[in-house]
């Protein structure tokens, strides 16, 4: 009838899952998600949602790498200055994966938490995306985490100032 207004939980849950901020609350609503009854264009939403949440848990792996990279000693809270010598064998182990593998995985982190740490946090927030991360070097203006993630564009208004351009001779 004209002025009734139809109540869908299903896709009122879907559009909801743009407004969650990454982290436990949208990783608690995802896990509700049924693909089953969802629309193609609800599974998009649920694709992006799913890729937020996806840089927010890249972003908490790489603090957590950038701390092994300074925890000297596996009883020790004590953080040390410089990265251990060992650290990317830790994590090497810790990941199975190969020297090298760990070795990029570490010096990546490292970078992002400790020279970057606007990028990471963003990157953990849900913001931007891992690929993303090593290209910028300056953010001065990142959206909260409200903002929309599909439309990087207008809705972000990320200003990259500084490119990395990593030359190798």
């Amino acid at each position: 009838m004209p002025g009734e207004t139809r109540c869908d939980p299903i896709a009122d849950a879907v559009a909801g899952l743009a407004h969650i901020p990454a982290g436990p609350g949208l990783a608690a609503a995802l896990a509700s998600v049924d693909l089953k009854g969802l629309t193609g264009s609800q599974c998009v939403d649920v694709v992006k949602a799913r890729y937020r949440q996806a840089s927010h848990e890249r972003g908490q792996l790489f603090a957590v790498i950038a701390e092994v990279m300074h925890r000297g000693e596996a009883d020790s809270p004590a953080f040390a200055q410089w990265p251990g010598e060992f650290a990317a064998d830790e994590v090497r182990a810790a990941l199975v994966l190969t020297r090298r593998a760990a070795e990029n995985l570490c010096v990546f982190a490292e970078d992002l938490v400790r020279r970057l740490p606007a990028v990471q946090q963003a990157l953990a927030a849900g913001v931007i995306d891992q690929p993303r991360g090593p290209g910028v070097q300056r953010v001065d203006q990142l959206p909260g985490p409200g903002a929309c993630f599909g439309d990087r564009g207008r809705a972000c208004q990320m200003i990259c100032v500084t490119i990395s351009c990593r030359v190798t001779s």
